[in-house]
């Protein structure tokens, strides 16, 4: 069996951008909220140290096993992550010497458990680098995807060390993750769904006629010109006719905005002008 490390403390449940250095503890200590999986039981697993940090006092260091291969994992700490958003995780890496290279891949879920862990961001299975590389966003061994959520929920990225038996150590540093819009630009609609925004342009407030063709959540975003998220509401709405309010929309600055409405399998795309 299987079993975790978890240090008790005040964890919170993380906005963006998030940022863990392993910084501000004693090591071995733990930064609150970060959690340790060692899968196979060998007590070989990670830890927090003060040996080769690429900035401040620590890193998370991988301690192989000379008889079991790596099935290691730490999980940062919980994230309130957002359908409509896209994020980009970055870290430094490396391993002890070019002479081991080491197995690593970096995923992401919505529990700290193995199987929670669904998607992959990060795999290198050669790793050789002895000096710390910083990764790039993109699809390519060593680089790091990009995660757009199927729901708002809480999430957790999880560091697991893969690497044969008998290797050295791997290093972890310099988390950061960061959260972009993602704005729709075409429509998407079933035959009998239709959103129109009313007034437009608008002054003082700005409403959402729908019709609907069955009940159930609707989600309403706004984007000003750079995509930025600068109004959004959700409701559960009825099949047919209703409209829906855009929250505050009259205290915002001149100018255009892309208003978005999503519900199930339809998306609709309105540019809309304040004066």
């Amino acid at each position: 069996e299987s079993f975790t490390i978890i240090f008790y403390c005040n964890a919170q449940t993380f906005t963006f951008p998030y940022q863990e250095r392993f910084d501000g503890v004693t090591a071995p200590a733990l930064p609150c909220g970060i959690t340790i999986l060692d899968g196979n039981n060998d007590g070989s697993t990670w830890v927090n140290s003060n040996f080769n940090p690429s900035s401040g006092v620590n890193s998370m260091r991988y301690n192989p096993s000379s008889v079991n291969a790596a099935d290691d994992w730490f999980f940062t700490n919980a994230m309130a992550l957002k359908a409509n958003m896209k994020y980009q995780l970055q870290f430094k890496y490396r391993v002890f010497s070019y002479n081991y290279p080491e197995k690593m891949e970096v995923k992401i879920g919505n529990s700290t458990t193995a199987a929670s862990q669904a998607t992959t961001l990060f795999s290198n299975m050669a790793i050789i680098n002895s000096a710390y590389t910083t990764t790039s966003p993109g699809s390519a061994t060593g680089q790091v995807a990009s995660f757009t959520p199927p729901a708002d929920g809480t999430y957790f990225i999880g560091f697991h060390a893969m690497s044969t038996a008998n290797s050295f150590d791997i290093y972890v540093d310099d988390i950061s993750v960061e959260a972009s819009a993602v704005t729709a630009t075409r429509s998407n609609v079933a035959p009998g769904f239709s959103a129109e925004a009313s007034p437009v342009p608008f002054s003082d407030h700005l409403t959402l006629n729908l019709k609907t063709l069955a009940a159930g959540p609707l989600q309403l975003t706004l984007h000003d010109g750079v995509g930025r998220v600068v109004r959004e509401t959700s409701a559960t709405v009825p099949a047919g006719a209703s409209s829906l309010a855009v929250p505050n929309a009259g205290s915002l600055p001149a100018g255009m905005y892309i208003l978005t409405v999503r519900q199930g399998g339809n998306t609709q795309v309105i540019r809309v002008a304040h004066e």
